[in-house]
């Protein structure tokens, strides 16, 4: 593309510099870098320099250059003393570049699709058969990983390994089926996955006192004093609490029970909340300012 940009540019009468920058800027482009030393080119050509950088050199691949392209080469045409013509003015200049760049782009476009689609229909088929086998064997890997969190029966989804699948389920028409059969409840189990590593993640992080030396290995004083909360045995514990938590009451009534009341509880190092399960067989009873007696079950 850059041969038929510069054979254009000779043929309209463009000056040297503003080939060069024509040249540098879109192989810069193509590069993904800017426009090196923008200072070693004419102080006329600097606010044609900033305003097509502003504007940007994607659209001037696009067919959308600064307006400073044609009059500044126009002006130089005028300065050299050649006549203008429609071949070499600034907009058949102009014309003339924007052809041979989208020519190439089309090129390269229709060079994308063949390789990726194919020439033909059989290499057509050959293309979406590889891409199937191709996701599915990441699927494959995903399970061999540990990346995926698989119930007993989506177990089943699965072959026993990827060359098993393969010598069952070969055939294009195969392969999409089980991708969208099972693609989305795959792709789910993957998210799932990615919840559980981070929990688990955050609980490892958890940190042991390295030293005690009144406590043994199994004292409850080893346990870390932090704010976390674990269920055992139906009883939800709270770790590093100032003190018991009670069950709330209300501050115009007392606790009543047609048997004994139960006393409060002094404070201590680890205070439970019982789950509303295990006293389910007790029925305590609370009397409330505005209701009858309320069973806490």
């Amino acid at each position: 593309m850059l041969k038929d940009l510069i054979t254009v540019c000779q043929e309209t009468d463009v000056s040297e510099d503003l080939q060069l920058l024509l040249i540098n800027g879109i192989s810069d482009y193509l590069q993904d870098c800017h426009l090196e030393f923008p200072q070693q080119y004419p102080d006329a050509l600097q606010d044609l320099i900033n305003e097509q950088y502003l504007i940007g050199w994607d659209q001037f691949m696009m067919g959308r250059p600064s307006k400073l392209w044609c009059s500044i080469h126009q002006e130089q045409l005028q300065r050299r003393g050649i006549a203008h013509t429609p071949f070499n003015s600034g907009p058949g200049w102009m014309t003339q570049l924007i052809r041979v760049i989208w020519k190439h782009v089309h090129a390269v476009w229709i060079a994308r699709n063949l390789a990726r689609h194919g020439r033909d229909l059989a290499d057509q088929h050959l293309k979406q058969r590889q891409k199937c086998i191709d996701e599915i064997h990441c699927y494959y890997q995903y399970r061999s990983n540990n990346q995926l969190i698989l119930s007993p029966d989506q177990e089943t989804m699965f072959y026993s390994s990827f060359q098993h699948h393969l010598r069952f389920e070969s055939e294009l028409h195969q392969l999409q089926t089980w991708l969208c059969t099972y693609r989305e409840v795959i792709e789910s189990c993957k998210t799932d996955q990615s919840t559980v590593t981070t929990l688990l993640s955050d609980d490892a992080s958890v940190e042991t006192p390295s030293d005690s030396p009144t406590s043994s290995p199994t004292d409850p004083a080893m346990v870390p004093q932090h704010h976390s909360q674990s269920i055992k045995n139906d009883t939800i514990q709270f770790d590093g609490l100032p003190c018991a938590i009670c069950i709330p009451q209300s501050p115009t009534s007392d606790i009543c029970s047609t048997t004994a009341c139960s006393q409060p509880t002094p404070p201590s190092e680890s205070a439970s909340l019982v789950n509303p399960r295990v006293v389910n067989s007790t029925h305590l009873h609370w009397k409330c300012p505005t209701d009858d007696y309320i069973d806490i079950i």
